[in-house]
């Protein structure tokens, strides 16, 4: 697989005009609402004169992607920007997902006899796994 900038910046640009062609942007629009010049906006989809396109800023490419609704598929990975906060007016937050664990039986920390391990890990944006594992006194 190729990941170099210049291939990123070439499936970027081509990857936006065809965007901005089929939901109807105009480049103006686009230019305007991603707060660049309305020259600037080609440069990322047309050659210069060594063959090489226009590398886009990470702020470009999110608001893109937040702005217009831009997304795209770079080498098997979806490029895209998703909020993890609902609009107001989309109803009331979900609540956040809780296990009770039952756990009766004595439990000295400062002994030997007891242990306890918590691990915290992020599975995926806005998701977190808590793992505890609780040892009790024989």
């Amino acid at each position: 697989m190729d990941f170099t900038s210049d291939h990123f910046s070439r499936a970027f640009g081509d990857s936006l005009q065809t965007f901005l062609n089929l939901k109807g942007i105009t480049y103006a629009e686009a230019a305007r609402r991603l707060g660049v010049e309305r020259a600037t906006l080609p440069t990322y989809w047309t050659d210069d004169s060594n063959g090489k396109r226009r590398k886009a800023r990470v702020e470009l490419l999110y608001r893109a992607c937040i702005e217009l609704g831009f997304e795209f598929e770079y080498n098997g990975y979806n490029i895209a920007a998703r909020s993890l906060i609902k609009p107001e007016g989309q109803g009331q937050p979900r609540p956040s997902e809780q296990l009770h664990l039952d756990f009766s039986r004595q439990f000295k920390l400062n002994e030997d006899d007891g242990a306890v391990s918590v691990k915290l890990s992020r599975r995926q944006p806005g998701r977190f796994q808590l793992s505890v594992s609780l040892e009790a006194v024989s």
